[in-house]
């Protein structure tokens, strides 16, 4: 687990809830992912959040809290410190970082007890967090010593960054209770910053079909899908060891009707095909999801009617 860049992707759990035999099959209300806009902030902006939710009707309750020092993927996404309750309660919620910075620096007191947690989760590569530790040690934590350290560890998260962790608290009507996690890096801005993969919609029978619109489909067919990326999908940038670097984006899929013949496809290969049974709903929802490997997410819902053979 690396503190500056924690948890870049959005991560699913489910109490209680079903295993998914068909995972791009959606029958019950599920969180399908998370997506910020944008992805990365600096201290003094915000982002906004949207759980994509399908079958929200079946939610009874909703509650969102966030985490400025999350243990990581081996510790459960635990947090190092009190989650922050957020109090809106819908699928979107807005999230000012400066009131990350004013959090942080309310640690300034304790930070003694958040060195074992640096040592935890610091990259053997992080030259900045690891010289903290040593200047730590080095001083036994005594002022003014402390302060120094301190205002060096807040130097090294502002140009590393801090990957705050969103979590999503569901409660169905059943008593399933459902959790999501999203990370949104925050840190100083600079050129490798990064945004969402654009999608510009879906290629669906040779016609483009945008967020929320609806195409038709005869019974039993076969669905000829294309996911049509928008421009600056892939980027370059630029890691922390300097080395110049090209996202991994991919494509992920799910409908409530039909068999996908991939869950997942890539810029490269964007086609996809829904096989449709001769007994369906009158309307199919379709989603389709663009993921980076540093965070970034868009995506598409639109509808399929059914058309009847004349």
């Amino acid at each position: 687990m690396n503190l500056r860049r924690a948890l870049v992707a959005t991560l699913i759990l489910v109490g209680c809830g079903p295993e998914f035999e068909k995972p791009s099959l959606v029958t019950g209300p599920r969180v399908l992912g998370i997506v910020a806009d944008p992805p990365e902030v600096a201290f003094s902006e915000g982002t906004r959040l949207e759980a994509v939710i399908a079958f929200p009707e079946k939610v009874s309750s909703l509650s969102w809290t966030w985490c400025p020092l999350s243990l990581g993927a081996s510790m459960g996404y635990k947090c190092a410190v009190p989650e922050v309750p957020n109090p809106d309660s819908s699928p979107t919620i807005t999230f000012d970082a400066t009131t990350l910075g004013t959090m942080l620096e309310g640690m300034r007191p304790q930070f003694g007890q958040l060195v074992p947690f640096l040592r935890q989760t610091v990259r053997q590569s992080d030259v900045c967090l690891r010289d903290v530790i040593g200047q730590w040690d080095a001083c036994n934590g005594q002022s003014p010593c402390a302060d120094e350290v301190f205002n060096a560890f807040m130097g090294c998260l502002h140009a590393g960054g801090v990957g705050v962790t969103f979590h999503l608290h569901l409660q169905l009507e059943d008593g399933t209770a459902m959790e999501a996690y999203k990370a949104v890096l925050v840190r100083d801005p600079g050129p490798s910053r990064n945004h969402n993969p654009p999608l510009s919609g879906v290629e669906v029978t040779h016609s483009i079909v945008h967020k929320d619109e609806v195409t038709h489909s005869i019974p039993g067919n076969k669905l000829e899908m294309k996911v049509v990326p928008g421009p600056g999908a892939v980027e370059e940038y630029t890691d922390q060891e300097g080395n110049l670097q090209k996202e991994r984006v991919f494509f992920t899929w799910y409908t409530t009707t039909g068999d996908f013949e991939h869950t997942r496809s890539t810029p490269e290969a964007p086609e996809n095909t829904l096989k449709l049974p001769p007994e369906r709903p009158d309307e199919i929802t379709i989603w389709v999801f663009a993921l980076d490997d540093r965070g970034g997410a868009s995506y598409v819902r639109f509808f399929v009617h059914k058309r009847l053979m004349q």
